[in-house]
């Protein structure tokens, strides 16, 4: 079976918006918070993940 350039950035695309949900998920969880307060602060730019692995 070969996938379609469209089926494999369709997969990618959930992997990734999996990915940052997990990231947002531990981040609340390791600093005592909801997600709904971490989602809230890299909205307003208060939360930066950039230069973290």
């Amino acid at each position: 079976m070969t996938l379609s350039d469209r089926e494999v950035d369709d997969r990618q695309g959930r992997q990734a918006a999996d990915d940052a949900l997990a990231i947002l998920r531990a981040n609340a969880y390791a600093h005592e918070t909801t997600l709904a307060d971490v989602a809230d602060q890299v909205v307003s730019r208060t939360l930066d993940f950039r230069g973290e692995s």
